[in-house]
């Protein structure tokens, strides 16, 4: 799930009886806008485009409309693009290999196959950060921070804050976490294993708002009936909004953001 211009973006079905759909909602009301037949493997969005990430492709889409605006085809070689992130008009992406296109064209600049990323855009003298394609873990980006989420070294499902400038670590929380996080430039918010919703300091990681959902814990049966990848968190900075989304109550919720930090 992610979310730009008031409008939410969600890979799923609105009713047990429908296929798998990626859909468009106003956020203002939750009515639906427009609907792509099909799930797709990753989502990005920004305030220009909807970013869609499936099976050896990726194409970007009007946020209001769904009209496609372009479509990029990737290597045969390329399985679905798991990862998305758009960064000063590049999209660095991730399948089974790497690809760096342009955000407004679809262009695709460079599909990495072989060797070091960073070895190789140096190579082409290609002003990229490697920093980006991630492997394993998701990436999100404030102005000052990159926070990485699911570390390899953590027990748990976690997220570790770096400060961009000189790469030090700031914070870590290292288990607990069922989302994805999304930040605003001075909050990350994430869903927590005990149905909390959490606002924390992105320099800090100190708790700053909190929101409790009922009932609390979520189970380990809950876990493996595979409701641990049912849990998102998206943010519309321009708009002042944060939507939670709980997959065992199949519920989506929307909350006014305050001063940047409370919901």
């Amino acid at each position: 799930m992610v979310a730009a211009k008031e409008t939410i973006f969600i890979t799923g079905s609105l009713a047990q009886t429908e296929k798998l759909s990626t859909f468009a909602l106003d956020a203002s009301e939750g009515a639906l806008l427009w609907r792509l037949p099909r799930p797709v493997s990753s989502l990005f969005a920004t305030s220009a485009a909807l970013y869609v990430g499936s099976y050896r492709q990726i194409s970007a889409h009007d946020l209001r409309t769904g009209q496609t605006l372009w479509t990029a085809s990737l290597p045969l070689i390329t399985r679905n693009v798991a990862y998305l992130l758009v960064v000063d008009n590049l999209i660095y992406a991730r399948s089974s290999t790497a690809h760096l296109l342009r955000a407004d064209t679809g262009e695709v600049i460079m599909n990495f196959t072989e060797g070091p990323l960073e070895a190789t855009l140096q190579k082409w003298q290609i002003q990229a950060n490697p920093e980006y394609f991630s492997d394993f873990a998701d990436i999100t980006l404030t102005q000052d921070t990159k926070f990485i989420r699911g570390v390899a070294e953590f027990r748990g499902d976690g997220v570790r804050a770096v400060d961009r400038q000189t790469g030090e670590i700031l914070w870590q929380m290292e288990d607990g976490i069922i989302s994805n996080v999304a930040a605003t430039e001075t909050v990350l918010y994430l869903l927590r294993r005990d149905r909390r919703l959490l606002g924390l300091d992105t320099r800090t990681g100190k708790v700053v708002t909190s929101v409790q959902f009922e009932p609390s814990p979520i189970t380990s049966k809950d876990v493996d009936r595979g409701f641990m990848g049912g849990y998102y968190v998206a943010v519309d900075k321009e708009a002042g909004r944060l939507y939670a989304y709980l997959g065992d109550s199949a519920q989506l919720f929307a909350f006014k953001i305050v001063d940047d930090a409370e919901p």
